[in-house]
């Protein structure tokens, strides 16, 4: 069932920031969870002596992001020497092995929240002019930043138009709901006819928009992939006679 949860689709900056940092918090949690575990693990394996299996392969690139995350406590060498060794691997090892399948498996922990904020960003860049989202995973921080200097900008310096369609995306990637029924009355107001040509689409791509229901007078918010569920109004009026 989908729960009844009616509202404007209107988050302010401060939402958004708040969702954001919740994100932040909840991704820092799970990595000193998951550390604090895998050295429960480890000394297991070493006091007991448990066989474990070579593994075939190793991805490297959520074992880049979790030794990021650690820091300065991991050293340049030692992190580069890792990684070395995911990359060639010809040789197994298998305690080096077992440390490392348990690093990605603390990567997949919080790999749902990251790609979250990845898609987040990524719809909301579509909708910035002359600035941008940029997500640095090693620290889970997200700022926007001009792209003509590099500058930080804060969200309250968002234009009225970027605010709403950041508002929007955080509604839809971010919130922790799951499904919504949107309902929409002409959604092209105050929008660019290339932002009209994406809103919808990039809100049906969150996966969680179980029904969708825009009415507009404009041609082109359905001028994309959702062409062929639009319907003209006209085929449901019949004159009375």
């Amino acid at each position: 069932t989908i729960e009844d949860t009616t509202s404007e689709i209107a988050y302010g900056m401060r939402d958004v920031d708040m969702m954001l940092k919740s994100f932040q918090n909840e991704i820092n949690e799970r990595n000193k969870v998951g550390f604090n575990n895998m050295m429960i693990s480890l000394l297991n394996k070493l006091v007991l002596k448990e066989d474990h299996k070579d593994i075939k392969s190793l991805n490297i690139e959520k074992v880049k992001i979790v030794l990021s995350r650690l820091g300065a406590h991991l050293s340049d060498d030692l992190r580069d020497t890792i990684i070395r060794y995911c990359q060639n691997h010809k040789e197994a090892n298998s305690e080096l092995d077992y440390l490392i399948e348990e690093l990605i498996k603390l990567y997949e922990q919080q790999e749902e929240l990251d790609n979250a904020i990845v898609q987040f960003y990524t719809r909301c860049n579509k909708y910035l002019n002359g600035k941008k989202f940029e997500y640095d995973v090693a620290n889970v921080q997200i700022m926007i930043r001009s792209e003509h200097n590099g500058v930080p900008i804060n969200l309250e310096a968002l234009s009225s138009g970027e605010k709403q369609m950041v508002g929007l995306m955080a509604k839809m990637y971010l919130s922790k709901e799951k499904e919504f029924i949107v309902l929409i009355d002409e959604p092209e107001l105050s929008l660019s006819i290339k932002w009209q040509e994406t809103i919808l689409e990039d809100m049906v791509q969150s996966g969680k928009v179980k029904y969708l229901m825009a009415v507009t007078h404009s041609p082109f918010i359905y001028n994309n992939s959702l062409q062929k569920y639009a319907v003209g109004m006209s085929n449901f009026v019949k004159d009375v006679k």
